[in-house]
């Protein structure tokens, strides 16, 4: 390349030292110089050994509480902190009341999704703001001239650090989820759909596809995982849902707990303790329980089902946008409904599930009550199959979840909140205000959509071929190391275009 050598910063949730060593061989390549890494829990000293005149934001030196009250070599927080948790940088409160001050209440919730869990609206603003004068220290001193997520931005720091980007016009690369796991998007933004209303890349669309079929431009999986969604014999799973195996019991539960020594040790600060202690999950479950009810007999006219989000996670933040408070999303649903609708909710499993911790945060005490009190709103049992709540209604409502994925390719209606995958496809509607649901409800029948295959396939062919798709044998789990270097090759292949694209003009 005969341009001249860019100032860079990453983020990254972590990489592991090989992937890591191999992101810094490709951005040299590319004549990428890393100035700072943002990054929720990355080793600090293999970190510094590829990076050496980098500087480390490690999310998790001020986010652990044992970091708070100065215990940093308690239990299994032992490696060397990045950075001082000192508050030393400036914070320009003009600044900050003109651009984050207007979407406060889509980056308060953001930046109580790590411990310690504080709670409260104070203590949220307070991380934020100290997130807000962190990220303007960093574009000070490191004066990027492009940012790279290899994720949508997930922390405060990363959003501000976005924000802050944007207001400079620094570009910004992001890697965004396709419809599978097996796709990426790359964009120049993450509130932006991949596909325009006609289908057409949106103008931040970074266009990368590859490994697609020449005749189909499909890529294989997705043919398959379609097709599967389609058959109605087959009780269809997400890959993310693989693994949450629910606790049933409170025998179950501290058995399950002290098999696993880090969960031992959790235990002792955390056990007992809400926020996100063991016996809080047993207790919101029986809460749950305790607000289900029976499935109306007699048929209700226009019929919602919508599965409520497991939280934190990025389908809510900040791929919800003001709608990471799903009560709001429901409470609007409810207040819209026609006269003799119905709206189903049912908990996600990963609220129980062995592998996440519950969260008051996100699942308050009273969060039940809520949803209970509103009018023509009911909650059913975890165990009935969301494929049978699916086909009895007419709606399926997500924020921006693989339900509404699901629904779009069996023909249903979609509503969703916030910015999906899915975004713009047949059958889908966007909802930000009441008036929205108004002219749905007022122009749309409650009948069959009507979709045709021909429209499903055409609208995720136009997907595939715009992300970035791996061959890679992709496990349950969302930080395993093959799915890593997914998003950093599909990172790469960003960059890559987005030079071209400059490079043309």
């Amino acid at each position: 390349m005969d341009r001249k050598t860019m100032n860079a910063v990453i983020c990254y949730a972590r990489l592991p030292e090989q992937e890591l060593s191999m992101f810094k061989q490709e951005l040299d390549k590319r004549r990428l110089d890393v100035r700072a890494v943002v990054t929720h829990s990355g080793e600090i000293k293999h970190g510094k050994k590829i990076l050496p005149t980098a500087s480390f934001y490690i999310i998790d030196d001020y986010n652990n509480p044992f970091a708070w009250d100065g215990k940093a070599e308690y239990f299994f927080y032992t490696r060397k902190l990045s950075f001082k948790a000192d508050w030393n940088a400036a914070f320009d409160m003009d600044l900050y009341n003109t651009l984050v001050r207007p979407n406060i209440l889509m980056y308060l919730p953001i930046v109580e999704r790590f411990s310690p869990f504080e709670g409260g609206s104070m203590e949220a603003e307070i991380r934020l703001m100290f997130d807000f004068s962190k990220a303007h220290e960093l574009i000070r001193n490191s004066k990027p001239e492009i940012v790279l997520f290899y994720l949508e931005p997930q922390t405060g720091l990363e959003n501000m650090l976005y924000v802050l980007a944007k207001h400079y016009k620094i570009p910004c690369i992001v890697v965004r989820v396709g419809i599978f796991r097996h796709s990426c998007g790359v964009s120049r933004s993450f509130e932006a759909p991949l596909l325009d209303e006609n289908w057409q890349p949106h103008p931040d669309t970074l266009v990368i596809g590859n490994n697609i079929d020449a005749q189909h431009k499909m890529h294989e999986r997705t043919v398959a995982l379609v097709n599967k969604i389609k058959d109605k014999a087959v009780k269809y799973k997400a890959g993310y849902m693989y693994g949450l195996n629910l606790i049933k019991s409170k025998k179950e539960l501290i058995r399950h707990t002290w098999n696993s020594l880090l969960e031992m040790k959790r235990l002792i600060h955390f056990g007992l303790n809400p926020p996100m202690g063991i016996l809080f999950k047993y207790n919101l479950h029986k809460k749950y329980k305790s607000a289900i009810q029976e499935m109306p007999k007699d048929k209700k006219s226009p019929l919602l089902f919508f599965p409520l989000h497991y939280q934190p996670e990025l389908n809510t933040m900040p791929r919800g946008l003001f709608f990471v408070n799903q009560i709001k999303a429901l409470k609007l649903l409810s207040d819209e409904l026609p006269e003799g609708g119905l709206i189903i909710v049912k908990e996600h499993h990963g609220v129980f599930s062995r592998i996440h911790f519950a969260n008051s945060n996100f699942r308050p005490s009273t969060f039940y009550n809520w949803i209970r009190r509103l009018p023509n709103v009911i909650m059913v049992s975890d165990d009935i199959h969301s494929l049978d709540l699916q086909s009895a209604c007419d709606y399926v409502v997500t924020v921006t979840g693989n339900a509404g994925l699901e629904a779009m390719v069996r023909g249903k209606r979609v509503l969703h909140f916030g910015i999906a995958a899915y975004t713009n496809g047949p059958g889908v509607y966007s909802v930000q205000t009441g008036g929205d649901l108004k002219r749905i409800f007022n122009e749309k029948q409650f009948d069959s959509l009507g979709n045709t295959d021909d429209a499903v396939w055409e609208f995720i062919r136009a997907i595939d071929q715009v992300c970035y798709h791996t061959d890679m044998n992709l496990n349950s789990a969302v930080f395993d190391d093959e799915r890593l270097t997914h998003w950093i090759n599909a990172l790469l292949a960003g960059v890559d275009c987005y030079f071209k694209e400059i490079n043309r003009g």
